[in-house]
């Protein structure tokens, strides 16, 4: 299979690229953060949950919180949380009204019965039945079902190798088709309508699949030649999946830790990745206002300093300021949250700010577009009920007009009247995924894209 240099497009009818007022970039403590490693972040509620191999949180007071903690904006809370014991907090994952908590831990639950690896909370904790004997990398629901991956080989129903589909039914975990990987998962994402999973494996169902596979409901499916070294991290962003990891060629092509898949199942490499260092590795992806951010263990990107964090805009890669300067300074989890950007990892100081192995990154609130003479500002940006677009027609002609929201496909999903000034667009009813919107007054017109997380 051949690979291709990535090159950026997207049809004109269906977005115009348009110049960005971005303000000044700002890294910050998050109170005054933990006392070791932060692997894994999630938004749950309005509450932004932090996990690692932590036992302190610091804030005012000084707060015991044994691998998991949770963060409301000002502080941290560690209450109702203790017991937990192991080798830490890796991944969490939210299925409708449940936040799953996952890694290598263990937690009383009664006399007799114990929580291993992986628990459910839905406003209490609890159900041992989600147990697995060993660590959980990842969790994702694909077509209403429940999948977790990892190291463990067993659950109370049996064995289990690597990967596993929860099933409602009797509740208890089974093997995904005959379930047989020769080594560790480490990521879930879905692409296209297909479940892709990544990690540190080269057969998957006695099929060979170097670190990367496709599932349909019905067979494992090999990509292509895949990657030569183990995955870490998996992301869709506009119309590409994208991997990283440790490896460093995709079949016979260097690619140096990141890649891209498209649709038809074609590799493209992103300049020169994350630098010709061997050692180097992606570990992590967040979509935060419209960029594609790269998190790991690197200091060089496409031959520029990189130093542990850079942001992709499908064309180039920007660092970050000095980024997470710390010596051996590494991140392990990005999440997007009240418009900013938040950072965990194995560090103590990000652009020469200390920091305790956490961080909040902030560029715009929103991406502020011009085009002609119509000045539009989106906020918040990803969405999930409403957004807000405030609009501005500077030749003051026409002060109604209308927006045409498509996905990106170009299917027309819904259209709505728009006034200068605040316009708040209700987009419960909308799919997770990229969105444009045209803004039309009759007299100029304007184009942008938002997302629904």
């Amino acid at each position: 299979m051949k690979i291709k240099i990535f090159t950026f497009f997207l049809s004109l009818s269906l977005f115009t690229i348009i110049g960005n007022t971005l303000t000044a970039q700002v890294f910050s403590p998050v109170a005054n953060g933990v006392n070791n490693d932060v692997f894994a972040l999630k938004v749950f509620n309005n509450n932004l949950y932090l996990g690692g191999i932590f036992t302190e949180c610091y804030g005012n007071d000084t707060i015991v919180s044994p691998m998991l903690a949770k963060y409301n904006g000002s502080s941290f809370d560690s209450s109702g949380i203790d017991g937990w014991s192991g080798g830490g907090v890796t991944n969490f994952y939210v299925n409708n009204t449940d936040l799953f908590v996952a890694g290598d831990f263990s937690l009383p639950f009664d006399s007799i019965r114990g929580i291993n690896n992986i628990i459910k909370f839905n406003g209490t904790w609890g159900d041992t039945t989600y147990s697995l004997n060993n660590t959980v990398n990842c969790m994702i629901n694909y077509h209403g079902n429940l999948y977790a991956g990892g190291t463990f080989h067993a659950a109370d129903s049996g064995a289990v190798n690597y990967i596993a589909k929860w099933d409602t039914a009797s509740h208890h975990w089974k093997n995904v088709s005959i379930g047989t990987t020769n080594g560790e998962v480490k990521a879930f994402e879905i692409f296209n309508d297909r479940l892709y999973a990544a990690g540190n494996f080269t057969l998957i169902d006695g099929v060979a699949a170097n670190y990367i596979s496709r599932w349909n409901d019905t067979v494992w499916q090999p990509i292509g030649l895949g990657v030569i070294g183990s995955v870490s991290a998996l992301k869709t962003y506009d119309t590409m999946l994208y991997a990283g990891g440790d490896f460093v060629l995709q079949g016979v092509d260097t690619v140096n830790h990141i890649v891209a898949l498209d649709a038809h199942d074609v590799w493209h490499k992103l300049g020169n990745g994350m630098g010709a260092d061997p050692t180097a590795t992606v570990t992590c992806f967040e979509v935060h206002n419209f960029l594609l951010y790269i998190g790991g263990n690197f200091n060089e990107t496409s031959a520029a300093p990189g130093n542990a964090i850079v942001s992709w805009n499908g064309t180039a890669f920007t660092r970050l300021n000095n980024g997470i300067n710390a010596s051996n300074g590494v991140v392990y989890a990005l999440q997007s949250w009240n418009n900013s950007l938040y950072i965990g990892g194995s560090f103590v100081v990000a652009d020469s700010i200390a920091v305790n192995n956490i961080c909040k990154y902030d560029a715009p609130a929103g991406i502020s577009e011009t085009k002609s003479n119509v000045f539009v500002q989106t906020f918040p940006n990803p969405a999930s009920k409403n957004i807000n677009f405030n609009i501005h027609f500077n030749d003051h002609a026409a002060l109604n007009g209308c927006m045409i929201i498509n996905d990106i496909v170009g299917r027309q999903v819904m259209t709505a009247a728009i006034h200068q000034g605040l316009n708040t667009i209700d987009i419960k009813t909308l799919s997770k995924g990229i969105y444009i919107y045209t803004i039309n007054n009759n007299i100029n017109s304007c184009q942008g894209k938002f997302i629904v997380e």
